[in-house]
């Protein structure tokens, strides 16, 4: 069901697909949060390139 509503918002032009950077950038802070790696140094810096400076880490 919600496929069928993702895909049909899609058609519509109301969702677009996010952004494989944001995604990969969001299972590398979950994967941080969860101690599976370790924080890479330059980590705040890729998420502001991305979300811009007006977030906080």
């Amino acid at each position: 069901m919600r496929r069928h509503q993702a895909e049909a918002s899609h058609v519509a032009g109301e969702w677009e697909p996010p952004d494989p950077i944001l995604i990969a950038l969001a299972v590398e802070c979950d994967d941080v949060v969860y101690s599976q790696i370790r924080e890479a140094p330059d980590l705040p810096d890729r998420l502001t390139a991305v979300l811009g400076d007006g977030w906080e880490p």
